[in-house]
């Protein structure tokens, strides 16, 4: 009886099952096919550690918010909200996140916060400041496109930080006991469009009373907030010492922009106080990675 060979049969076979293979859209676990964060950094920003300008919080609640949004027409590869928690040493969602291959537009927000969603669907998110309130936000933003599964994030400000230096240049040793920003808005919302800058729509509401911190740049007294940025003010903008002293602002400032120090530096006498000068900084460091505390040198 005549045997027959297979050897030249089983390539036959095998091409077609290797094309399925190629050809299928469905995450492969075994080469990764998910959405990973495989850096988190500060992008213009620079931090005080040698090594790297990583950061990885070291407490496990401490996450932050994906936006993303394929080429791939699935509706599974896109997604908001989505939460990426640290482990220590890398970042991960919950539940694994696929990826669909092509290129993807991505937006990342942190701190990862139950934000008041205004409009889920749009992304619109609610925000409000207290200035006095320890749980004040140092909002970070990051946006870009991918054409790998492994984003690159890197982290700038997304609010603009506003301080306040007192000096006693007369030896008063005064005692002050509140100062206010009556500009900038306390309540502004954050449309998200994945792979583009974050869209803030303020309203205007004053700061009011700010936070006393240690003292600045050889000040007497230094106060500090946030503020979201704005372009247009109306009303009466001004900074107040003790409830009593208003320095006026009108025509002096016009706007706050994000990721920069806004120091206004205030000569204070007791029985009067000016307005010395106003520094706009780069807000260019992130200090203590690990607890992302922000501060500029």
């Amino acid at each position: 009886m005549k045997r027959i060979s297979f050897k030249w049969i089983l390539p036959v076979v095998a091409i077609p099952m290797l094309m399925a293979s190629c050809n299928s859209d469905e995450p492969r676990p075994e080469i990764q096919q998910y959405v990973t964060i495989d850096r988190v950094g500060v992008g213009e920003l620079q931090t005080r550690y040698d090594a790297s300008d990583n950061f990885l919080p070291t407490s496990a609640n401490d996450s932050l918010c994906l936006f993303i949004k394929s080429s791939n027409t699935n509706p599974k590869y896109s997604g908001n909200y989505i939460k990426y928690t640290c482990d220590g040493s890398s970042w991960t969602p919950k539940t694994p996140f696929p990826w669909g291959g092509g290129t993807a537009e991505w937006t990342a927000i942190y701190p990862y916060k139950p934000y008041k969603e205004i409009d889920k669907e749009n992304c619109k998110i609610q925000f409000f400041i207290n200035p006095t309130n320890d749980d004040n936000v140092d909002l970070l933003y990051a946006y870009g496109t991918t054409s790998k599964s492994g984003l690159d994030v890197k982290f700038k400000h997304a609010q603009a930080k506003v301080r306040v230096n007192i000096y006693d240049k007369f030896n008063y040793k005064p005692d002050i006991t509140s100062v206010r920003c009556s500009f900038g808005n306390r309540r502004s919302y954050l449309t998200i469009e994945p792979g583009q800058e974050p869209n803030w729509d303020g309203e205007d509401f004053s700061l009011g009373e700010i936070k006393k911190v240690e003292p600045q740049d050889g000040a007497y007294a230094t106060f500090e907030t946030y503020s979201f940025p704005w372009e247009h003010l109306y009303g009466y903008p001004c900074v107040t010492i003790n409830l009593s002293h208003d320095i006026d602002l009108t025509g002096v400032l016009t706007k706050l922009e994000s990721n920069k120090i806004y120091t206004f530096n205030v000569i204070y006498g007791g029985e009067y106080a000016e307005l010395s000068d106003i520094t706009i900084s780069a807000w260019d460091v992130v200090e203590g990675s690990n607890t992302l505390e922000t501060e500029e040198d």
